[in-house]
């Protein structure tokens, strides 16, 4: 009766308040858009600084949203990245980007190698404490077809020549520091949100304002490993509810022991109705059960009658 919820922990798309206002728009439209895109300039004065901030407002823009992913181990070493960048600080934002695909191909080898008995490209795949041979790391993993879809292979093989060029001595790497840096960065979005983001190929097609998980998507090695233990396993008739800047989602304790189809459980979630949905009443009542979605994944929220839930979620 349950499927897993693929809900992003951290994301950034405040930049499309600064969009081009489009002539077809309703004037009320434009009006909001233009508020938006003011309150928004003096959000990032107060977060960035106002000395030099055009130039900042431009990296801003031209780093574009930041990607929806729901794994934490890299969210934060890529805001660092990414606001080296938007202060102008290009070759300390190319250098860390590089290391953190490093780092994320790393993760990949030695978290999942347990799942594979092997490589033709790496024979020491299961006794290494690291690798560093960005080549052959992105051989056994495809090998493993870990890479999906095949954009994120295509984006660590271009990651890997920036890294090259980058990290080992070029002079004239100094010549063309921003739109590298950029182009690094580009590189890294696409993998993370590709790589660790809604997972489309994997979710079941037809549900409107959310995504699940296939069922026979939970038995591979990257979604057992990175998502089933950060993501929310629901029913059709789940419900969610912001408090203290907290997501908490309500659900029935009980459902009844049969298995159903990913078509099934669509229409289900489709066609339900507010009758249906686990009441989000705080306290909650007898047989809901209540998770709270964290930085770290998913977590069981004590009852407490009169003190509200709270968890430390990062809300961006």
């Amino acid at each position: 009766m349950k499927r897993y919820l693929v809900y992003p922990l951290q994301f950034d798309t405040r930049i499309r308040a600064l969009d081009q206002i489009e002539e077809h728009w309703e004037p009320k439209v434009k009006e909001l858009h233009v508020q938006n895109r003011d309150n928004l300039i003096d959000s990032l004065k107060q977060e960035f600084g106002e000395y030099n901030f055009e130039m900042k407002l431009r990296n801003f823009k031209d780093l574009d949203s930041s990607p929806f992913s729901i794994v934490a181990h890299h969210n934060t070493l890529f805001h660092q990245a990414r606001y080296a960048f938007i202060h102008g600080f290009y070759y300390p934002a190319l250098t860390a980007t590089c290391a953190l695909g490093e780092r994320i191909l790393n993760h990949l080898f030695l978290d999942l190698r347990h799942n594979f008995p092997g490589s033709r490209y790496d024979r020491k795949s299961h006794t290494r404490n690291s690798i560093d041979d960005w080549s052959k790391a992105i051989d056994v993993l495809d090998e493993w077809r870990v890479f999906h879809p095949a954009e994120v292979k295509e984006a660590f093989e271009e990651l890997k020549e920036l890294r090259n060029r980058s990290l080992h001595f070029d002079v004239s790497v100094v010549l063309s520091l921003r739109e590298h840096a950029l182009e690094a960065l580009g590189c890294l979005a696409l993998i993370i949100e590709k790589q660790f983001g809604f997972q489309l190929t994997r979710t079941i097609p037809g549900s409107r304002g959310a995504f699940f998980l296939r069922k026979d998507a939970e038995t591979d090695p990257f979604i057992s490993h990175y998502y089933l233990h950060q993501c929310p396993y629901v029913s059709p008739y789940y419900s969610m509810k912001d408090t203290s800047g907290a997501w908490l989602i309500f659900d029935h304790e009980v459902y009844p022991n049969v298995e159903i189809s990913d078509e099934e459980f669509v229409a289900a979630f489709e066609a339900r109705t507010a009758e249906q949905l686990a009441p989000d009443d705080i306290p909650w009542q007898d047989g809901i059960s209540v998770i709270a979605l964290t930085p770290v994944g998913v977590k069981d929220v004590e009852y407490r009658p009169t003190d509200p839930p709270k968890t430390n979620l990062d809300s961006q």
